[in-house]
């Protein structure tokens, strides 16, 4: 059988490290020359080593509390959705060939625009979808399409050349 590389010596000087001064398992195996931060992890664990809260821990109470305390940057822009909601149609207003149908109940190739009710009674208007330049197919009718899609002005891209590494201005 081969012979461990935790010595007693190595265990305690590791326990000493990780637990007393709460230092990261990847630079205890660097003090203690272990092969990597698992193993210093897999002898913590083994040995049944409990961290006190709030050393080393990025989820400690003390932590979770300098978090709270930090306002939030009232300049930076949140993620939300701005806007009006999605218009609703009334039914006497869908397009030709719509049928209204509970929105779990229709079809993949059907309209899944909202047309009335709230939660799990919303209809869908399951008129038949457009297809794609690609081939694939869109989840609106054409009507619904265009009330759900925003067209922006934007500069053409540059056409694709295979096997070509562009090299910023500035490296050259």
């Amino acid at each position: 059988m081969a012979e461990s590389f935790w010595t007693d010596d190595l265990i305690e000087q590791a326990r000493a490290l990780y637990i007393d001064k709460g230092l990261s398992a990847s630079i205890v195996a660097a003090a203690v020359g272990a092969k990597s931060r698992n193993a210093v992890i897999g002898i913590a664990h083994r040995k049944n080593w409990e961290r006190s809260p709030g050393i080393g821990h990025a989820n400690s109470k003390a932590a979770h509390q300098k978090r709270a305390m930090t306002p939030r940057n009232p300049e930076k822009p949140r993620l939300a959705v701005q806007g009006p909601p999605a218009p609703r149609i009334a039914p006497s207003e869908l397009p030709r060939g719509a049928n209204p149908k509970p929105w779990m109940d229709r079809r993949v190739r059907e309209c899944a625009w909202p047309v009335e009710g709230e939660g799990t009674a919303v209809l869908s208007c399951c008129a038949p979808v457009t297809v794609r330049k690609d081939g694939q197919f869109h989840s609106y009718c054409a009507a619904h399409l265009l009330l759900g899609t925003v067209r922006t002005i934007s500069k053409p891209r540059a056409p694709y050349e295979p096997n070509v590494i562009r090299v910023p201005a500035r490296v050259r």
